[in-house]
């Protein structure tokens, strides 16, 4: 009896099958040298009102056909077919064939295998795998078990249905296709991380503190005596792939995945709180410089609360500044509002790490809190000038207008106690009272802030005057600079309003 060539018998059904569904196919020239039976073409597609040199490419597949009698629903295929299926980007499949055991065979099931995520993986991993033997075998000697059931079946056997198949495995977009599986056949095995570093360090480098800093942003790198960056996908351990190695270098780390929260301060349960925008940040290495200990950052944008040790009864905690990064004045005041206080014990509540608000008790012990007037000015002025809370400003710029702010409210609300102006020499006429005009800015971020402001001042003796009223005659919110022409057109104007009502104006403006 004539043994059939099971293998020939497929391709034949198959190429009769593409030919009914107007498939073109084109055959590889010797069965598995190349790691594919057929090249399968869909027909272009013309439209009647596109140019020729706009026609569609037309889409394409490769497919792997393998004749069976085996029920077992599995086969055994070359690493080295596989692996020109995954590097293929277009996509690409295997159809098993099942024939009955008659003296004439014919089909009796039909399974299409889309290679997808899972046995891209499986490839991918295998390849490495044999990569890492002392003696790598050749790829076609090794085979990967190619499972299939009911649901690759082909609803019946004709070209039709595996047309049908073909297209919903493939999308409606062959470019996104590609791009999906090139990303998948670069990421595949680098999950959870895939490339490892051993480092060594001095031993003043060695630094809790410098990695905490790193994780802030508020350090660029630490000093590295040695390191060496290795290819450990899919978690195989090896010493044959490395990427880099060094005797010296710098080590920077951030952290990539941070944990959106909302922190509280409270001064008690039922008290008014001032909230803060924040981040959660675990530290990259931490079982490493922590013995297990758990270290959480919570970063807003001026402060950070390092909680080291998160333990009952042994949590510590620190406060790191970013005062040098610009943010908004609403964090700025919140900032200037918390670090106020002269209380020693404050609540703070964490909102957004579990299902419920994580509460802890602190304290600031500042030596020197910001002054109480300086915060409320600042606020006061913002309040009366109507200025944007999401305008962006430096910290450290404030503080340094802290005399002017605190000034300025002054002026605003009239509040002027002991104030008072000594000329230095007589005024012409001994007038027993002037006004004293007087221009004054702050800067928040790129606002200009503040006013022209008479001084209305009484003699009190020889050359000094009393400040008995403060009144604004010009308010002044410019997000331009003002220049020295337009200061002293400023001068003017505000000089004609006390003329007008004989009052002797004294400015210390030229």
């Amino acid at each position: 009896m004539v043994k059939v060539n099971l293998g020939k018998l497929g391709e034949t059904d198959f190429v009769r099958w593409c030919t009914q569904a107007g498939l073109i196919t084109n055959s590889s020239n010797d069965e598995d040298v190349a790691g594919w039976d057929y090249l399968v073409e869909f027909p272009t597609e013309h439209h009647s009102n596109a140019p020729k040199d706009r026609v569609t490419i037309p889409f394409e597949c490769k497919v792997q056909v393998k004749a069976t009698q085996r029920k077992d629903k599995r086969l055994g295929i070359k690493l080295s077919v596989l692996q020109r299926l995954v590097n293929y980007n277009y996509p690409a499949f295997i159809l098993f064939l099942e024939y009955d055991s008659d003296i004439q065979p014919t089909i009796e099931n039909a399974y299409l295998v889309h290679i997808s995520d899972n046995i891209i993986k499986r490839t991918l991993k295998k390849l490495r795998e044999n990569d890492l033997l002392d003696s790598p075998k050749e790829l076609n000697k090794i085979k990967i078990s190619i499972s299939y059931n009911a649901t690759h079946q082909l609803s019946n056997l004709s070209g039709d249905a595996l047309r049908k198949v073909i297209e919903r495995l493939s999308g409606k977009c062959v470019n996104a296709y590609i791009e999906n599986k090139q990303s998948l056949r670069n990421n595949a095995g680098y999950e959870d991380g895939g490339i490892t570093m051993t480092c060594t360090f001095g031993r003043d480098n060695f630094n809790k503190q410098h990695f905490i800093e790193m994780s802030l942003g508020l350090r660029e790198s630490i000093d590295v005596d040695k390191f060496i960056v290795k290819d450990e996908r899919f978690s195989l351990k090896n010493d044959k792939f490395l990427i880099s190695e060094s005797e010296v270098g710098k080590l920077t780390i951030r952290s990539e995945s941070t944990t959106k929260c909302k922190i509280r301060i409270k001064t008690s349960k039922y008290s008014p709180a001032i909230s803060f925008d924040a981040e959660l940040i675990t530290l990259p290495i931490n079982p490493l410089l922590h013995n297990d200990e758990k270290v959480l950052l919570l970063k807003t944008a001026l402060f950070t609360f390092v909680l080291e040790g998160l333990k009952v009864g042994t949590n510590t905690y620190k406060i790191l500044f970013t005062l040098h990064q610009n943010c908004e004045v609403n964090e700025i005041l919140s900032m200037l509002k918390v670090f106020s206080r002269t209380e020693e014990r404050l609540i703070m509540e964490v909102e957004g790490l579990i299902e419920t608000t994580v509460k802890f008790n602190i304290g600031l012990n500042m030596t020197e809190p910001y002054k109480q007037e300086f915060v409320q000015g600042l606020e006061s002025i913002l309040n009366t000038f109507e200025i944007d809370r999401t305008t962006e400003a430096n910290f450290n710029q404030i503080i340094c207008q802290e005399q002017n702010i605190v000034l300025i409210n002054s002026f605003l609300k009239n509040d002027i106690e002991n104030g008072c102006i000594d000329t230095k020499e007589p005024i012409p006429g001994n007038p027993k009272g002037f006004v004293f005009l007087q221009a004054m800015f702050i800067n928040l971020g790129k606002v200009i802030v503040g006013g022209m402001f008479g001084l209305h001042a009484n003699k009190q003796s020889g050359t000094k005057f009393a400040i008995v009223r403060a009144e604004l005659v010009q308010p002044i919110c410019s997000y331009e600079s003002i220049s020295d022409v337009e200061l002293t057109a400023l001068y003017e104007t505000c000089e004609a309003h006390f003329d007008e009502e004989g009052i002797l104006v004294v400015t210390s403006h030229e």
